[in-house]
């Protein structure tokens, strides 16, 4: 008898406090905001349930997945909810780094492009000349001061100085600095400035960065908080004079300074979190011309913030317009989504279980009643889904056990017939090549199966031509092999006339009246396989003709793979001249001809060379096989139509043959 699971453990004063402070600890986090503190007593939190956890898995897991229904629910579960929570988790995890990284860039471009636009007057004043300087100073400044408050001139040119405002103290960094803008630490405080030497003027201007300032930059998206340097003294390569962190500059009628809380952003929906981001600045020092130290300035933010800054008229294009609205919109719809699929998959889930529980009991009972010999025993089958087709597949089983002992004995006597019929097929092809004088022929063939709808002949005619041929029935197996039977005595019966004079009859034999002509032969053959075979039976017909005297080849290509030409260090194509034979019985067929030069080699082969498949499902492709003949050319034809066969062979490497294999090779010597 079959153990019962084991009783779930009783909870500890422990695991009750913590279930109490984790719950009260999330109800806070939708209340109010938990900052850094929160975020550090919730990854305590994790931990240390992950730790209480560790010590139920085993038994609860024993006891939920005792039965195979709540093994089931177990995998829906594990199926439906946990990616959904996992999807749920990294958008959030994207929205809070998308959102961090968008305010840091917004408001670095905005810092950088104020720099560049306080750079201009300072260059436009350097240029100034001096009896202008004063009325040019009167007439700019005032204007560039609403848009950087607080902002200090000191312009020095032969002995002479140029404050504003009037009587402010002169900014002048120590000598060394020519031109720079940016940012520059001065007395621990960041000041936006600039700084312009050309000829004997310098020209500085110096704004005092205040919080209000930087969270006016971009208005609306971001709370800055923190700002200093980055301490490299470990390195080697310290920046630190005094204090690490900025004192931010006092505003008119404010007491600003570093540590002082500002408002934080609105929120504007219940999932509008904050965002504490931190990004980096180059800061210049004061008292160190030419140097360049890292900063750091730290900020809050939210993603509505982001949206809206996005959503502004001039703040974005078009562009980033359409992609803030429609990410909003594509993250709701995939939230709705989510719900609705979910509902619908714990809905489905307990219904489904049902169903697997009981066909698998019923399924596990016939098995029992199979491996006793009970053969007459069927299992019920109930509705109309893969589990009911299951159990009618285990009903068909059933059934025909027998029938498979009798069904394999039928298969070794076909087996025994098919190769009969492959001993047959082989008496049929030709079995050496006529010897020429200026042309050497060789083929080869490999079928898929035990007969082969590859076709190839080669016949030497009476006047010293020779005449040869490749086919490729449609199909495979028996009806190709006998469909290809029928072209080659259909093609023989065609040149019985054109053939040598047999021994001793040469009184008796005439040559023949009509002039051979292979479109003739081809257009033939096709009313010949038309008429007396199927519609579906076709096959591709190549038919060429050679006359060894004077090196010509006539030909017709009846749809075959074009037959490829190997002369001079180039592959050529010959032409196709009409459709398969067999399909139409209006086809029509052209005689080509082509002069062979000597070493040229012409390739006739089947789609079982060009087109078998690797492992990968990538084919051998002609464009190989050129390679491969052009690499070789000069090679014997047996011994090039071993390495063509052996190339495809390895090619496939351990896959079936998935076609048959007939290659044809034509030399002139």
């Amino acid at each position: 008898m079959a153990n019962s699971p084991p009783p779930l453990p009783k909870l500890r004063w422990f695991d009750k406090a913590y279930l109490a402070v984790t719950g009260a600890y999330f109800l806070l986090s939708f209340v109010v905001e938990t900052g850094f503190l929160g975020a550090m007593a919730g990854f305590f939190l994790v931990i240390v349930g992950f730790m209480i956890g560790l010590r139920y898995l085993r038994v609860v897991g024993k006891q939920l997945l005792w039965p195979l229904r709540n093994r089931l629910r177990v995998t829906y579960m594990f199926i439906g909810v946990v990616p959904i929570l996992l999807i749920l988790l990294l958008v959030a995890v994207g929205s809070y780094i998308l959102t961090g990284q968008i305010a840091s860039f917004l408001l670095t471009t905005e810092l950088q492009r104020r720099a560049a636009l306080l750079a201009g007057p300072g260059e436009l004043l350097a240029s100034t000349p001096p009896s202008e300087r004063e009325s040019a100073i009167q007439r700019m400044f005032p204007y560039f001061e609403q848009q950087f408050p607080g902002m200090h001139l000191c312009a020095v040119a032969d002995k002479r100085t140029w404050v504003y405002p009037e009587n402010a103290p002169c900014p002048q960094p120590p000598s060394g600095w020519e031109r720079a803008n940016g940012l520059v630490s001065r007395n621990n405080m960041l000041n936006l400035w600039v700084h312009t030497r050309p000829n004997d003027t310098e020209v500085t201007i110096v704004m005092p960065l205040t919080r209000a300032f930087l969270n006016q930059l971009v208005p609306g998206l971001v709370d800055v908080v923190l700002m200093g340097r980055i301490d490299r003294i470990a390195g080697g390569n310290s920046l630190q004079d005094g204090a690490l962190f900025f004192d931010f500059a006092r505003a008119p009628g404010q007491g600003e300074r570093l540590g002082q809380q500002a408002e934080p952003l609105p929120k504007a929906n219940l999932f509008d979190f904050n965002v504490l981001w931190q990004t980096n600045l180059s800061v210049a020092e004061w008292e160190r011309p030419g140097s360049n130290g890292a900063a750091f300035l730290t900020f809050h933010s939210r993603p509505s913030a982001v949206l809206d800054v996005l959503s502004r008229p001039g703040m974005a294009d078009g562009g980033a317009v359409d992609l803030a609205q429609s990410a909003s919109i594509a993250f709701v719809s995939i939230c709705v989504l989510f719900l609705i699929v979910e509902a619908f998959s714990a809905l489905a889930g307990m219904r489904l279980s049902r169903t697997i529980t009981a066909a698998v009991e019923n399924l596990y009972e016939g098995t029992r009643q199979v491996m006793r010999g009970d053969f007459q025993h069927r299992v019920k089958v109930h509705g109309e889904d893969q589990l009911s087709d299951l159990g009618r597949s285990f009903n068909l089983m059933s059934e025909n056990l027998e029938t498979l002992v009798a069904v394999s004995k039928e298969k070794e006597r076909m087996q025994s017939e098919l190769e009969i019929a492959r001993e047959v097929q082989a008496g049929l092809y030709p079995k050496d090549p006529p010897r020429f004088e200026y042309i050497e022929l060789i083929a080869v063939s490999q079928p898929a199966r035990m007969a082969s709808g590859d076709y190839f002949d080669y016949l030497r005619l009476y006047d010293d031509r020779v005449l040869f041929a490749i086919g490729d029935v449609a199909g495979k197996g028996i009806s190709a092999a006998l469909l290809m039977a029928s072209i080659q005595s259909t093609i023989r019966a065609q040149l019985r006339p054109y053939l040598p004079p047999a021994r001793g009859a040469n009184d008796t034999w005439s040559a023949p009246q009509e002039e051979l002509s292979t479109a003739t032969l081809v257009s033939r053959l096709n009313q010949q396989i038309h008429q007396f075979t199927s519609a579906s039976k076709y096959a591709t017909f190549f038919c060429g003709c050679f006359d060894d005297r004077t090196g010509e080849l006539r030909y017709t290509n009846g749809g075959h793979l074009p037959p490829l030409l190997i002369r001079g260090g180039e592959v050529r194509t010959l032409n196709v001249d009409g459709l398969v034979v067999g399909a139409f019985a209006f086809a029509s067929y052209d005689e080509s001809r082509l002069m062979l030069e000597p070493g040229d080699l012409l390739v006739l082969y089947t789609d079982g060379i060009s087109e078998p498949e690797n492992e990968y499902g990538e084919e051998f492709g002609e464009d190989r096989l050129r390679a491969l003949l052009l690499a070789n050319a000069h090679k014997d034809t047996r011994e090039l139509a071993d390495l063509v066969v052996a190339t495809v062979q390895e090619w496939v490497g351990k896959a079936e043959q998935f076609d048959d294999i007939t290659l044809l090779l034509v030399k002139k010597l």
